[in-house]
């Protein structure tokens, strides 16, 4: 591996200007561009793993993402200690389901949860609505917060999910968050963090997971809105 290539990500095809506001850049943890990799793209080291070989396939603010069949169980995963007892955080993820996916199934984009480990967040496309949306485990249920709307098929997206304090927040795109309320700070655990997966025997992705990152902070309005750029996002760093 060179230094390069944790400095910059992939040295090819970022499809749009980047040049990341240093405000963007405060407690950012990792970067994906899953542009022909699954390794981090910022200094930290945090590679992901990828399982069952998905493929590549035409990026939104990179060259390449990842292409994910659910049939084949395809999806990346990272166990990483450092981030399960964070209180504040953000999940971010540009998505597309394909045109093709299952309306009857959820379609996950994020999450860190494994079986016999509480859920700390879930990310989701739910399979009625079609709708963003966020759950998180308090240590005493299970919170949810949905963005109202359903998404369509074969279009790109920028989710993002996450803490801030005792709320739950879930956001589309540059749009205002929808909160909801917890009980106390998110649950502690080790599960790992993964893309396009959760409990791995349902709910995987069928379609494409872009440029993903995370933050030990929740990301203002503003912030969120540089990060997705008029829908052309901003290619790390």
């Amino acid at each position: 591996m060179t230094r390069y290539r944790y400095r910059y990500g992939h040295p090819y095809g970022a499809l749009s200007g980047g040049g990341w506001s240093s405000d963007l850049k405060v407690n950012l943890q990792a970067v994906w561009p899953f542009n022909g990799d699954a390794l981090d793209a910022t200094t930290n080291g945090y590679d992901m793993t990828l399982v069952n070989s998905p493929t590549y396939t035409t990026g939104k603010v990179n060259a390449q993402a990842l292409q994910l069949q659910r049939a084949s169980t395809q999806y990346a995963s990272r166990t990483e200690t450092d981030w399960d007892s964070n209180v504040e955080w953000t999940l971010a993820s540009w998505f597309k389901v394909d045109s093709g996916a299952n309306d009857a199934e959820n379609h996950t984009i994020m999450s860190k949860y494994a079986s016999g480990v509480n859920l700390t967040l879930l990310m989701i496309i739910n399979n009625t609505s079609r709708a963003l949306r966020v759950s998180i485990y308090d240590d005493t249920s299970v919170k949810s917060a949905t963005r109202v709307g359903a998404l369509s098929k074969n279009t790109w997206y920028l989710a993002f999910g996450g803490v801030s304090s005792t709320t739950g927040k879930v956001a589309l795109n540059a749009e205002a968050a929808t909160d909801v309320a917890l009980a106390a700070a998110p649950h502690v655990s080790t599960a790992p963090i993964k893309m396009g997966a959760w409990s791995i025997s349902s709910d995987l992705m069928d379609g494409i997971v872009g440029s993903s990152y995370v933050w030990s902070r929740w990301l203002p309005d503003a912030e969120r809105s540089e990060l997705y750029n008029s829908g052309a996002g901003k290619p790390y760093p």
